[in-house]
């Protein structure tokens, strides 16, 4: 058999765990009782590798479901979506939508933006590295250059927005303290940003939620306070306050370029 075709069959194995004809006679000569022990093993120990990876990248997921459910749901993706890339770093990019979706897990209707949470930070970590901008390169533009300024930002920003408390239950389990008043349907943005060596997250308002995204779209600065003001006043919200959030825009260094 051709190594391409070799290499087919036995990743057909591995997914659903039968042995073609082909890919049997294509290894080495081993009576049948044996060839599937040996085959059998070095399967198992590929999933077990693969759930070992998407444990380490799901942490908070695995602590909610459980060891034995999070290797269900491990297996039932591996199954479905393996990896096809060879650095694992890339794997676990569709397990969010997988969960969204996998009939068991539907009774955690978090779970999936939980997940969602938890792979922007892993990706967030394997960005490229950007410098953020001093807080000179702000304060050395006038008024006028500042309302107008288009800000170009870090590659690991992301801003998640969930309508569950995703940010207060991961909190909850790092800290390893259960909070029976955390209100898993409060809705709750999060932005991830590895400005340096540590990725970082921060819970926002919607109205400072808004102002990011508009201006992650290329909206200048005093346009996108303007229009963030507007959500706050419609939502009620006192807590926005435009001298903070370009404080925040600074302090947290999103930022790496300004025009």
């Amino acid at each position: 058999m051709r190594l391409d075709k070799t290499q087919s069959s036995f990743a057909r194995f591995l997914k659903n765990g039968s042995c073609s004809f082909e890919l049997e006679k294509a290894l080495k000569d081993y009576p049948r009782e044996e060839l599937d022990d040996r085959l059998n093993i070095y399967r198992n120990n590929v999933f077990h590798s693969m759930t070992e990876v998407l444990q380490d990248t799901f942490s908070s997921v695995a602590s909610v479901v459980g060891d034995d459910f999070f290797e269900a749901l491990a297996t039932a993706f591996i199954k479905s979506s393996p990896p096809s890339q060879p650095a694992m770093i890339h794997f676990g990019e569709n397990f969010p939508n997988f969960i969204e979706n996998f009939e068991h897990s539907r009774q955690l209707p978090y779970l999936a933006d939980l997940a969602r949470l938890e792979w922007a930070e892993h990706s967030a970590y394997y960005k490229a590295e950007a410098q953020a901008l001093p807080l000179e390169s702000f304060t050395s533009l006038s008024n006028t250059e500042l309302a107008n300024a288009i800000f170009t930002f870090h590659p690991s920003f992301h801003l998640l927005r969930s309508s569950y408390a995703i940010f207060s239950i991961t909190e909850m389990l790092r800290s390893e303290e259960i909070a029976e008043t955390t209100n898993y349907q409060h809705s709750e943005n999060v932005l991830i940003i590895r400005p340096e060596s540590v990725v970082k997250r921060y819970k926002l308002s919607n109205a400072l939620s808004h102002f990011f995204e508009l201006l992650v779209s290329r909206v200048d600065l005093e346009t996108a306070l303007d229009e963030a003001q507007l959500v706050a006043n419609t939502l009620k919200d006192e807590s926005f306050n435009p001298s903070e959030a370009v404080a925040f825009l600074i302090n947290s260094q999103s930022v790496i370029a300004v025009a």
